[in-house]
């Protein structure tokens, strides 16, 4: 290979990873040497990083500070009309009983009209106000449906006869003095659909300033319930993350409507909306269901109409028959419940986990850009089919907006700043509280591993190497100009493998890596897990494809050496006997000199949110990788798609298999280029590469395939799985 001159950016990642600081003080420094010599940084990576992470970092401040805005608080009611009308065939029907006070009713279907979901609703207003409190106007609204119960059977009652009108799958229950914000609906939604057996959702209850009201409720062994959050800052990473709760208040709870039939409905025998949704939760919970809080539903709730305005709903002696009752039906579940007893009111509200997991890695997993975020991201999906609560923190501590908020989906707390302020704090503070340990690479292994062994006393370590760094620098130093010198690569292979020896079991990608470290390591636990994910299968055959394409996020160096690489070796005999066929380039953060690349049958695409198109239509791929370590996730990414694939060596390495099964493996530019052109062409051998390749990912690298992999591993600790 010829050797080329490595940039500014090259050797600036070179020298700033091996700084010995914090991801708290690292951001800090980049911040203020950014923005004093920002035009000198700006064709870099680096500065592209760091300008993103300073917009999420100040959405996460805004987010996380500002809480609701004013505007939001107490307005007068504008009686305004509900887009959708009442829907014929609605998915949602949303019951909202009247019990008093014309104005909070008109506010809330104000702010369901202000706020419309995405699907279709009816809304359901039962009245049982007195006589003389009624607005004929409600009556004559087209936009919904108005029953006024003649007789005041009281509030549950009401609550019953809106469930028995409903038409939609769902029922969505509003207390009068509610006002909805963004989202409330479609959020609850999301997580009805996403977890099968979640019988009842609850949304986060505002106050009016924009501070929690409730975000669950915990139920005591006594029968009286608290609310969980009070009067806490609505955006904070505890209050967060999806979760199983105890119960809920009324005031904004989504419920199955074939549910709520088998259970008979809110229990008549309450007086109070309040203790019948309680008691709701717990006869969704006897029949095999789950109660999800899911904070990214928003309700502001104001306190009048409601004997329950403090903390505990004991404020009201008027409920103590409630409560008996309460207590009565259900202290065989509450007393099994409460056994569980925490050590902290937060561990209390969040009774379900069969373990706690702490995991540490750089940042945020970003899936959409890289391969090794797709591989943490299915992590957390077997690690949360084993009901372990996983709490995330990523060393620069930066909030990422949607990427954070897709992890909170998923029931993981995350943290992040101004509410955490370093991984040392996080440890001091609740490393009593975990099971287990993952850390994720060699920077974290060796910056965090004693500390967690001296201050998470009862955790197993988990060491995942995500690939081995030190061989992956090896290869770059033999390969390249301007690669870590010897001397650091020794350094980096010698605290590689001190974590190692320093962890309770080391996850490897591939049998090849295990070798080499049994051989440095013999008495380490290795486990091999290779690369998890979800295969979404082939689409068109051979015919209607067209085109070549490469995906790699060029944070990695190895992709903008090994694309660079091709496209001065390779491409250009390509070109020459397929001159009409385009070369698309895809991947987040590209360098400079892949941006350079445009031209020549050439087409730099740069991000791509969806690949899924891109998959749909090209023929075949390529992954020209001249070093690296572990498995390539762009290869099992295209085989899974049914899109074979020509590689190098370095590429095939550890997938084991076999040429023809999805993949021809090439090292030199002239065969390389031989192989594109023969799969491209050879319509009968990209048909039988195709198929052999989707069979063979699909049989080794699924989610479906390894989840007994990361059981067996969980078993081997000691921990439930």
């Amino acid at each position: 290979m010829k050797p080329r001159l490595f940039g500014i950016d090259r050797v600036l990642q070179t020298l700033w990873h091996r700084l010995p600081l914090s991801g708290r003080l690292r951001f800090a420094a980049k911040s203020i040497a950014f923005r004093a010599l920002g035009p000198w940084f700006s064709g870099t990576s680096a500065y592209r990083d760091w300008v993103e992470q300073r917009q999420w970092m100040d959405v996460g401040v805004k987010n996380t500070i500002e809480g609701i805005p004013t505007s939001f608080g107490r307005t007068c009611p504008v009686r305004l009309r509900i887009a959708s009308e009442v829907s014929d065939i609605p998915v949602v029907s949303v019951i909202v009983p009247v019990f008093q006070r014309l104005s909070n009713p008109i506010a809330c279907l104000d702010s369901i009209a202000t706020h419309p979901p995405a699907v279709p609703i009816e809304v359901i207003v039962i009245d049982v106000r007195p006589g003389n409190d009624v607005d004929s106007s409600l009556a004559e609204r087209s936009d919904i449906r108005y029953l006024r119960m003649t007789h005041d059977l009281g509030v549950v009652a009401a609550a019953n006869r809106g469930a028995a009108l409903a038409h939609g799958d769902l029922m969505f229950f509003l207390s009068q003095d509610t006002r909805v914000l963004d989202g409330w609906l479609d959020a609850s939604m999301a997580s009805a659909s996403r977890i099968p057996e979640a019988g009842l959702v609850g949304s986060q209850l505002l106050f009016p300033n924009g501070r929690v009201k409730e975000a669950g409720r915990i139920i005591g062994d006594d029968g009286w319930t608290r609310r969980y959050g009070h009067q806490q800052d609505s955006r904070s990473p505890e209050l967060g993350f999806m979760r199983d709760a105890d119960a809920f208040s009324f005031a904004a709870i989504l419920v199955r409507r074939v549910l709520m039939e088998d259970v008979g409905g809110f229990d008549p025998s309450y007086t109070c909306l309040d203790f019948a949704a309680m008691d709701l939760c717990f006869a969704v919970r006897a029949s095999g269901y789950r109660v999800i809080y899911q904070p990214r539903s928003q309700v502001i709730q104001h306190a009048e109409g409601h004997a329950d305005s403090e903390v505990s709903v004991r404020a009201n002696a008027g409920q103590d028959l409630d409560h008996h009752h309460f207590a009565a039906k259900w202290r065989e579940m509450i007393m099994a419940h409460v056994r569980s007893a925490a050590r902290s009111e937060r561990l209390e509200a969040d009774r379900r986990p069969a373990a706690r997991m702490l995991i540490i890695d750089a940042c945020t997993p970003t899936p959409d850009r890289d391969s090794g975020s797709i591989d943490l991201l299915n992590y957390l999906r077997v690690l949360d089919s084993l009901d372990y609560r996983v709490t995330f923190i990523p060393a620069d501590l930066l909030y990422a907006g949607p990427y954070t908020h897709d992890l909170q989906d998923m029931g993981v707390e995350c943290l992040y700043l101004p509410f955490s302020h370093s991984v040392e704090k996080l440890l001091r503070a609740r490393g009593e509280e975990f099971d287990v340990v993952m850390l994720m690479r060699l920077a974290q292994g060796s910056r965090y591993l004693k500390r967690v062994r001296a201050l998470c006393p009862h955790a197993k370590v988990i060491f995942n190497t995500v690939d081995l760094h030190y061989l992956r620098e090896e290869r770059r130093t033999s390969t390249q100009t301007g690669a870590p010198s010897e001397s650091v690569v020794r350094r980096m292979k010698h605290q590689e493998l001190e974590v190692v020896r320093g962890a309770d079991t080391t996850i490897v990608i591939s049998p090849i890596e295990r070798e080499l470290v049994a051989k440095e390591v013999p008495a380490a636990r290795l486990r091999v897990i290779p690369l998890l994910r979800e295969i979404p299968g082939r689409g068109a055959g051979y015919d209607g494809r067209r085109g070549i394409l490469f995906i790699g996020g060029f944070r990695h160096p190895p992709n903008a050496d090994g694309i660079l690489w091709f496209c001065e070796r390779v491409w250009p005999i390509v070109h020459r006997r397929l001159p009409d066929i385009e070369l698309s380039i895809v991947g987040s953060y590209p360098t400079p000199e892949v941006l350079g690349l445009e031209g020549n049958g050439v087409e730099v695409l740069g991000y791509v949110e969806d690949i899924e198109p891109l998959f749909a239509r090209v023929r075949i791929t390529v992954a020209p990788l001249l070093y690296g370590a572990g498995l390539k996730g762009k290869v099992v990414t295209s085989l899974g798609y049914g899109v074979p694939c020509v590689v190098t060596p370095t590429a095939a390495e550890g997938l084991e298999l076999d040429d023809g099964q999805g993949i021809l493996v090439a090292a030199e530019p002239e065969a390389f280029a031989a192989a594109i052109v023969r799969l491209y062409e050879v319509a009968d051998e990209w048909e039988r590469s195709s198929l052999a390749g989707l069979r063979a990912v699909t049989e080794r690298f699924s989610v479906a395939a390894n989840r007994h992999l990361v059981r067996n591993l969980l078993t081997e600790l000691g921990l439930p799985a």
